[in-house]
């Protein structure tokens, strides 16, 4: 026969053991769900991680795209002012050329005046042929100057200084000497005026064309 005293330590140790074996499934469902837990975390962080990357290379890919949209306007507005600014400095070149021409042609029919064996020179000085094609040379150099004083601040530098030796070789004439004389200078001048200024010119506004002008 058992004695109570065993059977009740037994008890106990079969209690103790049950309590044992409870904590430890405990232990075991609670690293599953850590692990679950874990695992779910992981799979939240990484997919928070995913759209945040997304929003913000979104954000950044519009950012880009914004800068670039300003840029290619800053490149157009540009492109267009240098384009207009071109047609007007052709505009003023072209108008500015044609009036040398004309010059040109003008100085030339005064100096023919002395030596076309129609008048002898000092007759010639003396007639209405000379005043009216002398007042037509230097109305025609005024009007070319006008142009060219109008377009001053669209001008390159080399065709400004180009212009300048024109007057300043105008200005070296000797009044003083005889009127045929002075007008056979001032015929050279013009006469060697008109090509350089116009190399000038396409040089600037056609580089691509050399015989547009």
């Amino acid at each position: 026969m058992r004695s109570p005293i065993v059977t009740f330590f037994e008890h106990i140790d079969e209690s103790a053991h049950r309590e044992h074996s409870y904590a430890l499934e405990d232990v075991e469902m609670d690293s599953t769900v850590l692990a679950a837990i874990i695992g779910t975390g992981g799979v939240i962080v990484t997919v928070a991680g995913t759209l945040a990357g997304t929003v913000i290379g979104s954000r950044l890919n519009q950012a880009s795209a914004l800068k670039t949209a300003r840029d290619m306007l800053q490149i157009e507005r540009h492109k267009y002012t240098q384009d207009r600014l071109w047609d007007v400095r052709k505009e003023a070149y072209t108008s500015i050329i044609a009036g040398l021409r004309a010059t040109a042609k003008a100085a030339n029919v005064v100096n023919d005046g002395f030596h076309d064996g129609y008048m002898d020179p000092e007759e010639y000085y003396q007639s209405d042929a000379f005043g009216h094609a002398s007042r037509d040379l230097w109305d025609k150099w005024r009007a070319t100057k006008d142009e060219y004083e109008r377009a001053r601040l669209l001008l390159s530098d080399a065709f400004v200084e180009g212009f300048e030796q024109i007057e300043a070789r105008l200005d070296a004439v000797d009044e003083d000497d005889i009127p045929p004389l002075i007008y056979a200078t001032t015929r050279e001048i013009f006469d060697e005026a008109v090509t350089p200024m116009l190399e000038i010119a396409k040089v600037e506004i056609a580089p691509q064309l050399p015989d547009v002008l």
